[in-house]
């Protein structure tokens, strides 16, 4: 292993010194989900030499495990070798190996893109420079995401990387919100985004993958958002306790609206599934505040927020969550009194642009916490009154925008597009304009 001597607890048929091999680090016990992933991925790829298996913490986690996987390789590091304890212990849940014995070829946090991989590096011919090419694309893709959030002109980089990575929900989603952030063409990202509705929809990983970035990344078709919670239903429904899912599917479901019976079975379902899990209560809370009836989930969510809380890590989401609680139940007076505390404490003294802007374009923290980034840009116009920077009516725009305030973003946006006709403030321009006339042909 890259990683230095592992035992192997349990052996499927097929070689451990295969051609290639496909890993996976379960820091916590491995869910079903993660084992049928993996399965698909060796069943796919068995004829091509690939084995692989799941890296677990003990053996006591084997036996039930192989029990019902038989064709699971299962191993634990070698508690003699300090490299290899060294190195699981440091690593994420979930991490994904490709490795051939004991050299690393690929590496990710997620499964998603990991048959590209594979296609990349058991294909014939091309020769190993042409091959690392290809992964270069996986490698560069987080960065991609956000440089198209930010606006950047990247048509041809997100087509390409699209071209060399089919099956990559990611790469996929790129795609869409280049049309969406970069180019302000809902027409185009919406085209975009059933094609590859289409293309995903029997690839579980991809295909959540997928709609989390594009659920979170400004949509606005109720339409879309049922397309996609209707692909996510039979994987939603076949793991019901795969946490990351659910809350995916919860959040199509949401958008979609009318959905209420299937919404509220998750909803009643997720807090035992929670617990000890402070990330994943913090982003249930903000995931409910979506639903067009957010007072009818108030103390649901200020319950599980309270126990998220108690993570320091969290400090900075927690106030950005319970802010969009107050913010979407109508308690604009408690919500002004937070940001009060917010700005005085050590994680939001920053620059209050960059907070804003952050807060709304990073993949992390996209589309979940608007109302924070919107009370930061207020205060920043405030501050600077007329004064303030094309650059920073920019991002008070997006604030706005993002909020439903369409028309007071066209204003602040025509202000930023008189000042400086940079490409971007175009077709930001273009974006809230047609948002709002799809919004309007609606009602």
């Amino acid at each position: 292993m890259p990683w230095g001597q592992s035992q192997v607890a349990h052996a499927a048929p097929g070689p451990l010194g295969s051609k290639l091999q496909v890993w996976i680090c379960c820091k916590q016990q491995p869910r079903p989900s993660t084992v049928e992933d993996l399965t698909v991925i060796l069943d796919r790829w068995q004829q091509d030499g690939v084995h692989g298996g799941l890296i677990v913490r003990t053996t006591e986690e084997v036996t039930a495990l192989t029990r019902e996987h038989p064709k699971v390789t299962v191993l634990v590091p070698d508690p003699g070798d300090e490299n290899a304890i060294d190195h699981y212990t440091e690593c994420a849940d979930g991490l994904v190996l490709v490795c051939t014995g004991a050299d690393l070829c690929y590496s990710s946090s997620t499964v998603d893109g990991i048959d590209d991989a594979l296609r990349c590096l058991t294909q014939e011919g091309g020769g190993n420079g042409a091959r690392r090419r290809e992964l270069q694309n996986l490698r560069r893709l987080p960065q991609l995401i956000t440089d198209v959030i930010d606006g950047g002109n990247l048509d041809s980089a997100t087509a390409s990387c699209l071209k060399a990575l089919p099956n990559c929900g990611r790469a996929h989603a790129a795609r869409v919100l280049y049309y969406w952030w970069s180019e302000g063409n809902l027409e185009a990202a919406e085209q975009t985004a059933r094609s590859s509705l289409a293309q995903l929809k029997a690839q579980r990983v991809p295909l959540l993958a997928f709609a989390d970035l594009v659920l979170r990344g400004g949509h606005n078709s109720p339409q879309l958002a049922k397309e996609i919670a209707d692909a996510l239903a039979p994987f939603g429904q076949r793991h019901p306790r795969a946490v990351r899912d659910q809350l995916v599917y919860l959040r199509a479901l949401l958008h979609a609206g009318g959905q209420h019976r299937t919404a509220g079975r998750i909803i009643a379902t997720l807090p035992k599934l929670l617990r000890d899990k402070p990330l994943e209560q913090l982003l249930f809370v903000e995931t409910l505040m979506d639903s067009e009836t957010p007072h009818a989930y108030r103390d649901l969510a200020e319950a599980i927020l309270a126990k998220a809380a108690r993570d320091p890590k969290l400090e900075r989401w927690v106030f950005c969550a319970r802010h969009k609680i107050l913010t979407r139940c109508g308690d604009p007076k408690a919500a002004e009194k937070l940001m009060v505390a917010y700005r005085t404490s050590v994680v939001g003294q920053g620059d209050l642009n960059n907070d804003a802007w952050y807060l709304m374009v990073e993949p992390q923290t996209l589309g979940r916490f608007n109302t924070l980034a919107l009370a930061q840009t207020l205060a920043m116009k405030k501050l600077f009154g007329d004064g303030l920077a094309a650059n920073n009516r920019d991002t008070l725009a997006l604030a706005l925008f993002l909020n439903g305030k369409y028309d007071e973003a066209l204003e602040q946006q025509r202000l930023c597009v008189k000042a400086h006709k940079q490409r971007t403030f175009l077709s930001r321009l273009r974006r809230y304009t047609e948002t709002r006339d799809s919004i309007e042909s609606r009602r």
